[in-house]
């Protein structure tokens, strides 16, 4: 009857028969499908196909697939069910979803790709991804910990001078010694934590959406190693 064109009288076949068999189930979704025969409610093009998909047929899978794509048969429009049953369907050597695949690749919405590289830019994009935001929240710890370890060295060293008494020469000299070695040791425990902090960013640039180091944040570090290096040395 579908051969001949008579697709309402193919349409009360497969409507008998596809609950024992289901090629008439899938006839009778290709039917609705193309158009040749009307729906019977918004959702039955998926109620058809999916039974059949989550069985395992390449066909049925490729036809859900193409259900997601679309947003049409009762589900929205999803491209990552669309890809997972169409590629489901590919893997089993179904052409025509190895096509769909394909063209799904290069048909990439240029827009969303931009705004994908305008994030990666993005000094605050972290706060839309809570592992950034983690690790970055770390990180950001440490860095603080590292610059007041410097601080504190340098002010310790200044702050905490030691009195000393010389005799010589029949005079008697009073005065302060600074001990540099809070500063080197300030400088030590802020390098180990500061250079944590930035290994932990770099290993969380290369698992997550990147973002670029704050240019301020760096370079207050460095000012505060340096100086601490020349008060040291």
């Amino acid at each position: 009857m579908a051969a001949a064109g008579n697709y309402s009288g193919a349409e009360v076949m497969y409507r008998q028969c596809m609950e024992r068999d289901m090629q008439c189930r899938l006839k009778l979704f290709k039917l609705i499908y193309e158009g040749k025969i009307a729906a019977q409610s918004s959702s039955e093009l998926f109620q058809l196909i999916s039974v059949l998909a989550q069985r395992g047929d390449p066909e049925a899978q490729y036809y859900l697939g193409m259900l997601y794509r679309k947003g049409i048969g009762g589900v929205r429009q999803d491209s990552y069910e669309a890809s997972r049953w169409l590629q489901s369907s590919a893997n089993q050597g179904f052409i025509n979803a190895r096509t769909e695949l394909a063209a799904m690749q290069s048909n990439r919405n240029p827009a969303r790709t931009v705004a994908r590289e305008n994030a990666a830019n993005d000094y605050t994009v972290y706060e839309r991804n809570p592992v950034n935001k983690g690790a970055t929240n770390r990180s950001g710890t440490l860095f603080v910990v590292g610059g007041l370890c410097i601080a504190g060295g340098i002010a310790a060293s200044f702050l905490l001078p030691k009195n000393y008494t010389e005799y010589g020469n029949g005079t008697v000299i009073e005065g302060k010694e600074y001990n540099l070695g809070y500063t080197l040791a300030g400088v030590v425990a802020g390098g180990i934590c500061i250079g944590s902090g930035i290994s932990l960013k770099k290993k969380d640039k290369a698992r997550s959406l990147s973002y670029h180091d704050d240019p301020l944040l760096l370079n207050f570090v460095a000012t505060g190693n340096g100086a601490g290096v020349r008060l040291t040395f």
